[in-house]
Formats: C-alpha cells, structure tokens, sequence
C-alpha cells in the first residue's frame, strides 16, 4: 500500500474509533432545569482526540481548515465528539475528490529537500562533482513525478532528462522561459554526470540554485 492509501486508512480508522466514542454517551444524574449534558467516556475521547492531532502533523498545511475542530484541548462533550467526527469524514471526502495534495507528495517534497541539502553540503565540502551528480539526480527525478501527475511521460523506455523537460514544455505544465531554464541547469547536471574537465564551481553552484528554485516552484 502507498503513502496516500496508508493516509486514507488512517482516516478511516478514526472515523471507526469516533462511532465507539459516540456510542458511549453518557448523562449525568441529578436535577437539571433543562435536562442533563451529554457526554461521552473521557479515556476514549481523549484517546480518539490525540489520534487526530497526529492526523493534522500528518496533513501539514493542508490541515488548516480543520485545525479549528481537531486542534485544542477540548472537554468530552457529545457535541464536540460530533464536531470532531464531522471534520474526519469532511478529511476523508476530499481526500478522495482528490481536493488534499496526496500524502506521497508531502513525503517526497521533504525527501527531495533532504537530497538537496546533501548536495549543498557536498558542495561547500569542496565535493564540486559529486554535489553536481546529486543535484542532477533530484532535478531529474522531480521532472519525472511532474509528467506523472500531469499525464504527459515520454513515451520512450529510458527518457532522459531533456525528454522529461520537453514532455512538460509540449504539456503546458510551465512556460518557455521555465524550460530554458531546466534546460540549462540540465546541460551541468550532464556534465557532472560525465565528469567535464570544463566543469567549473560557478556553474555548479548556478545549477543547485536553479534546482532549488525549481523545487520550490513545483513542489507537487
């Protein structure tokens, strides 16, 4: 199972843990002028509770317009049970229209952050090349999930790079001045590959400039 099936599973099994928590209502006894509140049993709710604020970790900043429901610490009333389950089934209902960036995304973004600040500490090691090669490898990788989500991959059996940047151009996933630009922070991600002896430090630096700017602009 992939990231965003695991996610959706998540919510579903919270939503499973909110009928137990609903189905155990609970009154207090004594004399109430306009009938006793309604609760539910505190262990499960607080429980169930903590459950979902590790759900809003998960989502990021897609959870923000739930955060107001799932976010403080709340007494163990019905209708904040209500609330709550309310904001789960909202959560899985765009997860599945598709309206919530997928959980994968947010996986891979912080992947490919971590790929590239090895790169830039290579490069501030003195590691020119390899901080060239690495660069190159989270910019290709990056262009192939973008022509996946956009439906537009080349059709060949080992695309190159440059296939992956003409497929999203000929798409209209970004503009020309973008695709010159991949173009040429790709053409020294090459000459890494290939170990230049032209390669100079300027241009690599130039390259994990483009790619973190690139990174930055299509993150999903």
């Amino acid at each position: 199972m992939n990231a965003e099936g695991k996610l959706r599973e998540f919510v579903e099994r919270l939503i499973s843990e909110g009928e137990a928590v609903l189905a155990s209502k609970w009154q207090p006894t004594g004399n109430w002028v306009s009938g006793p509140p309604s609760y539910v049993e505190i262990q499960l709710f607080q429980q169930w509770r903590s459950r979902c604020r590790l759900l809003l970790s998960l989502l990021g900043p897609h959870a923000k317009p739930w955060e107001p429901v799932l976010e403080p610490m709340i007494e163990n009333k019905l209708g904040s049970a209500m609330s709550t389950q309310g904001a789960l089934k909202a959560i899985l209902q765009s997860l599945d229209e598709g309206l919530l960036v997928r959980f994968e995304d947010l996986i891979l973004a912080e992947a490919f952050s971590d790929l590239y600040d090895q790169a830039d500490y290579l490069f501030q090691q003195g590691f020119i090349l390899a901080a060239g090669v690495l660069a190159r490898a989270v910019l290709e990788e990056r262009l192939r999930r973008l022509c996946a989500a956009h439906q537009c991959s080349p059709t060949r059996d080992r695309p190159t790079l440059n296939d992956y940047n003409t497929a999203l151009y000929k798409n209209n996933t970004y503009d020309k001045i973008t695709y010159k630009h991949v173009d040429a922070i790709a053409a020294i991600g090459n000459d890494a590959a290939h170990n230049k002896p032209d390669l100079k430090t300027e241009d690599v630096r130039r390259l994990l400039d483009g790619v973190q700017n690139f990174l930055t602009r299509f993150s999903t």
